[in-house]
């Protein structure tokens, strides 16, 4: 089949259900959350050592200024709304447990804290220690991806994910089903600031498994709260070299599905949403008619232009998402479109200078570095910590019009945005603009800029 509708009842493609069931025995982590939307708002906002905040005893001692269902409209996690002083409480809460836990459970990083001289159980106490750590050489790279698995990986259910490789070497990441959970928050997250409502219907265009992008539109698949219906298509299908009659016949039938599907949101790369929408206008299909509210993409970095060009193609809002297969979703847009919001209840998230390994300012630009958090009783796959993708980002303001506390981020900029092509240099941006444009020759517009390029050398 060349598309896919993940209904209420279908959470997963077989392909996430069998390989956990031939490895494991059950498919583990994929169910829907064990609390119902109604426990959900008197859930534990957040637990610093023995001191506890609960919506419920909030409301009951008359404390509480917003409802729950307010809340849960406006925001996807309590997290978002917390003051700035319990978010950094509340990350140096957690930076303490990744931290011992990846010293205790992973040699490589193990090595790492002792050639430092430090002992997380006794040194590290939050965000300003992790730094401090980071300048004395604790810090991973994508080479290191495969040395940061957890020794535990083999005694608890893994996913290998991949990530696609346009812009490094592939890299493996093993997540566990608490990895899974974790991903998920990070999806709700996005989807609600975006705009998507429970209910609503998203047109997608993901890599096939076990790529990230599919790990993603399982883990969106799978959120009780919102019970999000996706039609996927597979974008290599209207890309195949086939007879002009068979392209016929194939458009008419994904005009068909997508009119009966409806769409409310539509989520992809950036290639393929260009890719995609100038299939359906070239059959006769007007993209305007389908109402879209919203369009997500994500991949490589993208321009301004860029997201002028995919709101006018969808006729929709567009709204970016910084991340990467080894870290799950670093950074999402919000309607006020401010910067990206970090995704502070999982992830520590700064930039750094790269010579110096300090903390750059507010509105300085710096390497990026990241570290994946977790809840207390959750057992990670990978431990990603102080990891930087080498992507450039500024730290902006912390508040946002949105009402959301998480901080807020530049989108990144990436040092290696050429590909090596006949061996010479070749700006990925211009690149996708060729493509976006429709050129065939590509091998005319190469010489035309290995010649330009020759010159500004000579």
């Amino acid at each position: 089949m060349n598309f896919l509708l993940v209904g209420d009842e279908h959470l997963f493609t077989n392909w996430f259900e069998v390989k956990m069931e031939l490895k494991f025995g059950c498919a583990v982590g994929f169910g829907a959350t064990s609390c119902s939307q109604q426990d959900q708002g008197a859930r534990t906002i957040y637990s610093l050592g023995n001191r506890y905040a609960c919506l419920r005893k909030a409301k009951a001692k008359k404390s509480c200024k917003f409802s729950i269902g307010r809340i849960l409209l406006r925001f996807a996690s309590m997290e978002e709304s917390l003051s700035r002083t319990d978010l950094d409480n509340l990350l140096d809460h957690k930076i303490r447990a990744i931290t011992r836990l990846a010293y205790d459970h992973n040699p490589f990083l193990h090595s790492l804290f002792q050639k430092a001289g430090i002992n997380p159980h006794s040194d590290i106490y939050g965000r300003a220690d992790l730094l401090k750590a980071y300048e004395k050489g604790v810090r991973t790279s994508a080479a290191d991806v495969q040395e940061c698995y957890a020794d535990y990986a083999d005694q608890i259910p893994t996913l290998e994910v991949w990530s696609s490789g346009s812009t490094s070497k592939p890299k493996r990441v093993l997540v566990s089903s608490d990895g899974i959970e974790r991903a998920k928050r990070g999806q709700e997250r996005l989807l609600v600031a975006a705009g998507v409502s429970n209910g609503q219907r998203i047109l997608g265009f993901p890599a096939p498994p076990p790529y990230a992008t599919s790990y993603a539109f399982q883990c969106q698949a799978s959120l009780k709260n919102l019970k999000i219906r996706t039609l996927v298509f597979r974008l290599p299908t209207i890309t195949l070299k086939i007879g002009r009659e068979e392209k016929e016949r194939i458009a008419r039938s994904y005009i068909e599905m997508i009119g009966e599907f409806n769409p409310d949101h539509v989520r992809g790369g950036v290639f393929a949403l260009y890719k995609f929408a100038q299939f359906l206008t070239s059959n006769g299909f007007d993209t305007s008619r389908l109402s879209i509210k919203s369009a997500i993409f994500s991949g490589d970095p993208t321009t301004e232009e860029e997201r002028k060009d995919i709101g006018r193609l969808w006729n929709a809002e567009p709204f970016d998402l910084y991340g990467t297969t080894e870290a799950g979703i670093l950074s999402y847009e919000c309607h006020a479109h401010s910067g990206l919001h970090v995704n502070e209840g999982d992830l520590f998230l700064s930039a750094v200078d790269p010579k110096s390994g300090e903390e750059v300012g507010q509105n300085t630009e710096g390497i990026d570095l990241s570290t994946c958090l977790f809840e207390d009783n959750e057992l990670p796959g990978t431990f990603l910590i102080n990891y930087s993708h080498g992507d450039h980002i500024r730290m902006l303001q912390d508040t946002c019009p949105c009402g959301n506390n998480f901080k807020l981020s530049s989108r990144p900029r990436r040092d290696f945005e050429k590909r090596l092509i006949s061996g010479f240099g070749f700006d990925m941006k211009e690149q996708r603009s060729i493509m976006r444009r429709g050129v065939r020759k590509i091998g005319k517009t190469l010489r035309l800029h290995h010649r330009i390029s020759k010159k500004k050398t000579a």
